[in-house]
């Protein structure tokens, strides 16, 4: 009870700290961007999934074993066990922007693995509604968890507990562009740079080449905007938030193609509440 106490108060702590918007207007103006204020304006809060959390059960963790429902059934797609993915305190991720989801139960994310040859597993690069068409599903768990064994034969993540590392994010460069009036000099030189420093978290210095694993915010697209529903690019404006953004991460044992990255967004509504079966999964690879 204590470290979870600790643990609580350590998360509002850091989401008390977050990046200040006139900060990242200032960095903006500082890459030479303009409309640095509508620029920040426009940012989303969102939080990195990094290595240092606790491994307590019900705790935020990447892959290893799940802690779920005593009773529950593995969950399966196809006939087939699932690989457990992650699973986030929804009172944790409430913290990031209050009121974007519940801040009760916890969040469990499987999907259908592959071996691969190298050893680092692949997901199916399909996109859908999570559940069968994707074999990506997605639960809201309430009450007590247990930690439960892998099945045999179903491959599995390196278990990483991570904590939440609150981030400023902007809009991807595929929106700037159009949004800012911006070049293509200023996209690719400029705004890309501030683009992934505010996901990293790192305003002002070159980040670190890590995996970014984050919740909410704007995501950081390989290819372009994953926002607009089940399959669907580009109408006018974005209909769908991110939930969820998992990269290529072969320390984690978790690939996707070659360097993708695997999204999970839902309309605004259904976030609020809590409505995550009809979230869409999308993948993207470089």
């Amino acid at each position: 009870m204590l470290s979870e106490l600790l643990a609580m108060t350590a998360l509002t702590a850091a989401f008390a700290t977050a990046t200040p918007r006139e900060d990242l207007a200032a960095r903006a103006r500082v890459l030479g961007l303009p409309h640095a204020d509508r620029i920040a304006a426009d940012a989303l809060p969102g939080a990195r999934l990094v290595p240092g959390g606790v491994d307590t059960v019900g705790a935020s963790r990447l892959g290893g074993d799940p802690d779920l429902s005593p009773g529950m059934k593995w969950p399966t797609c196809r006939g087939k066990k699932t690989s457990f993915l992650a699973q986030i305190p929804l009172a944790d991720l409430a913290r990031i922007e209050p009121g974007t989801v519940p801040a009760d139960g916890t969040l469990v994310v499987f999907a259908g693995l592959i071996p691969g040859d190298d050893g680092v597993t692949q997901m199916e690069q399909s996109q859908g509604r999570v559940g069968r068409a994707t074999c990506v599903l997605v639960r809201t768990l309430r009450g007590t968890l247990v930690r439960r064994t892998t099945p045999k034969r179903v491959p599995k993540l390196r278990s990483r507990p991570v904590r939440l590392v609150p981030t400023l994010t902007v809009p991807a460069s595929e929106f700037a562009k159009e949004r800012y009036g911006l070049t293509d000099k200023q996209v690719y030189n400029k705004y890309w740079r501030l683009e992934y420093e505010a996901a990293a978290g790192t305003l002002g210095r070159e980040p670190d080449e890590l995996p970014i694993h984050q919740l909410l915010g704007w995501p950081s697209p390989v290819q372009y905007p994953p926002l607009f529903g089940c399959g669907n690019t580009f109408p006018k404006d974005p209909t769908h938030r991110l939930l969820l953004q998992m990269a290529f991460d072969e320390r984690l044992n978790f690939a996707i193609g070659d360097g993708g990255s695997l999204y999970l967004t839902g309309r605004p509504a259904d976030l609020r509440a809590g409505r995550f079966d009809r979230l869409c999964s999308e993948f993207q690879q470089g």
